[in-house]
Order: C-alpha cells, then sequence, then structure tokens
C-alpha cells in the first residue's frame, strides 16, 4: 500500500486568502472613513446654510447712503413748498383786506349817493336792489333744481365760470331784451350815438321851458325817447362864483315798437341764428354782453348766459321790474358782468 506525499504549496494558498481578506477588510474601514469624513462636511454645510438663511443679509451701504440723501431732498423740498404756501396765504390774506375794503367803501359810497336821492329816486333804487337780490336768488335755485335733476345721471357735471364775484362793466357793451320768453337785440350803443348828435341840437328849445322831450328812431324795432333838463350851475368867475344855466341830459328810455321783438329763446340759441350770427361778429375780449332781463323770462337767462359764455362772452344781467323800460342817466348805474 502507497502513501501520498505530503503537498508543498498548501500552506502558501492560506497565506493568499488571508491578505485578500486583509485587503477588503481595510478596503471597507477606508470607504467607512471616506463616508464619514463626507457625512460630516454635509453637515456642517447644512448647518452654515441654515444660520445663514436665518440671519437677515447685511445694508448695502451705498443704498444707505442714497437713501438718507433722498430723504433730506425731499423734507428741504417740504419745507420750501411750506414757506411759499405760507406766503401764498399772507398775500391772499391781504388781498382779502384790501378787498374788504373797497366793499366798505363803496357802500358808503352808495349809502351817500342814495341819501342824495329824491323820495322817487330813492324808492326806485331800493326796488331794483331788491329784484336784482331776487334775481340773483332765483338763478342759485335754478342751479339748484338743475343739480337736483342730475343727481341721477352717472357723471357729475360742474360747471365753472370765469369770473366768481360780479364787477362793473366799463368797456363795450352788447344789449339784449329777454321779455315773455324772447330774446331781442337792443341797438344801445346806436341810441347813445345818435343822442350825441340830436341833442345840442335840441338845446334851443329850453330857452322858454324847464325841460324838453325829444324822439329819435325807430332802430331795429325801438325809438329812444329822452328828456333834456335846464339847471342851474355854480360857474368860478374871477370875483369868486357865479350862477350859470347849462342843459344837461334827464334821463332816456328805449321804447319797443311792438311786443313780439326778437326770436323765441330755443330759436335764438339755435345753430345759424340770428342772434348767433350777430354776436359772432364781436370780439368777446372786448365787448360784454348785457341782458336786461324781466321776471317772466328770468328762467332762460341761465341757458342764454351759457351759450354766451361758449362764446367766449362774459355776461352782465340787468333784471327788469315788470313794464318798467329799459333806459338809463347820468346818475344810473353800470352793468354787473358775472
Amino acid at each position: 500500500m502507497s502513501r501520498r506525499a505530503p503537498d508543498d504549496h498548501e500552506p502558501s494558498g492560506q497565506d493568499s486568502f488571508l491578505d485578500v481578506v486583509a485587503n477588503l477588510v481595510g478596503v471597507l474601514i477606508i470607504l467607512v472613513m471616506v463616508v464619514g469624513t463626507q457625512a460630516r462636511h454635509a453637515m456642517v454645510a447644512a448647518a452654515s446654510v441654515a444660520v445663514a438663511a436665518e440671519q437677515p443679509p447685511l445694508p448695502d451701504i451705498a443704498t444707505a447712503v442714497k437713501e438718507v440723501v433722498d430723504t433730506e431732498s425731499e423734507l428741504r423740498d417740504i419745507h420750501k413748498k411750506t414757506q411759499q404756501e405760507d406766503l401764498e396765504v399772507a398775500f391772499r390774506r391781504r388781498e382779502r383786506d384790501q378787498l374788504s375794503l373797497i366793499v366798505a367803501a363803496g357802500e358808503q359810497q352808495i349809502n351817500a349817493a342814495k341819501d342824495k336821492l329824491s323820495t322817487d329816486d330813492r324808492a326806485e333804487f331800493d326796488v331794483n336792489s331788491r329784484m336784482s337780490l331776487a334775481f340773483k336768488e332765483l338763478a342759485n335755485l335754478d342751479d339748484a333744481l338743475t343739480g337736483l335733476s342730475e343727481n341721477e345721471k352717472p357723471t357729475e357735471v360742474v360747471k365753472h365760470y370765469p369770473t366768481p364775484m360780479a364787477k362793473t362793466v366799463f368797456g363795450k357793451e352788447l344789449h339784449f331784451r329777454l321779455q315773455d320768453g324772447r330774446l331781442a337785440y337792443v341797438p344801445f350803443e346806436e341810441f347813445v350815438m345818435r343822442l350825441k348828435d340830436d341833442a345840442p341840437k335840441q338845446v334851443w328849445k329850453l330857452k322858454d321851458a324847464d325841460s324838453v322831450t325829444e324822439s329819435i328812431g325807430p332802430v331795429q324795432g325801438f325809438r329812444m325817447r329822452y328828456t333834456l333838463k335846464r339847471e342851474t350851475v355854480a360857474v368860478p368867475v374871477s370875483g369868486g362864483v357865479a350862477k350859470g344855466e347849462r342843459a344837461a341830459l334827464e334821463q332816456f328810455v328805449l321804447l319797443p315798437m311792438s311786443d313780439d321783438l326778437g326770436d323765441p329763446v330755443e330759436q335764438a340759441l339755435a345753430a345759424n341764428s340770428d342772434f348767433r350770427s350777430l354776436v359772432a361778429q364781436y370780439n368777446p375780449k372786448q365787448y360784454t354782453v348785457t341782458l336786461w332781463v324781466y321776471p317772466n323770462s328770468f328762467q332762460h337767462f341761465r341757458k342764454v348766459r351759457d351759450t354766451l359764455l361758449q362764446a367766449g362772452f362774459i355776461t352782465a344781467g340787468r333784471p327788469m321790474p315788470e313794464g318798467h323800460p329799459i333806459g338809463g342817466s347820468p346818475d344810473g348805474s353800470r352793468s354787473a358782468a358775472q
């Protein structure tokens, strides 16, 4: 029986296996260390991001400086505007005080002139004053009623008139009469020119009379009737003062030749009407339109005034008592534009 010889390579194979196992263990240890290191770095980075997110960003110094400069500039502008407004308020206050003085002086002059009037003239003055106030109140009521009727409309229209306060008219005037719902041209200035030409020719009649009444026209459906009177005046002479006589105009009136002068208001305000054609011939910067309004036509004044305003004219209203003719006198008042 034969015996197998011992294997000489067996111990070397065991050593190779052990080397492989050792290498694997070493690789695993290295992997564990690498993964642990990376995990620690990731945790530190995440913590840094969280802390950065919780803390607000530091402000930009340049932006902060610009905001401070802009704020100071705005404060200076506000202070400057405040000073300007204070100056404007002070100026308006002085202007108001001056107007108050002028109004007070005017009232004193009116009262003084009223004291010089006769009883009849004073009564007529009071009637005209009451009529003027009634006319203004009626116009205000008309505006209020119109505003109430327009409350249902979606858009509110606010009309602006160029002169918030009435002012006396001293320039050229166009005259129209509003009566019985009809608008008629009144040749007021034409009659005044004819009066200046005709009156000197009638002065000789005052030789034997205290007054004389004459007529001119007709012109544009009206006739003028005027009265000249003889009055005594003081004439300065070398030795003192002597009495003299002169002819003076007492008054004049314009009498319509018929009751249906002019056109109905709606027709007169229509496009291409005689009224619009006549008004278009005059420069609104040089002329003021005076409306002589009778009580039965007060309701038409606002519509005519608005039409004239659209054409650029300032309008003066002269309320007239019923039955009182249009006229004037040297002591009469001038129109007040509104």
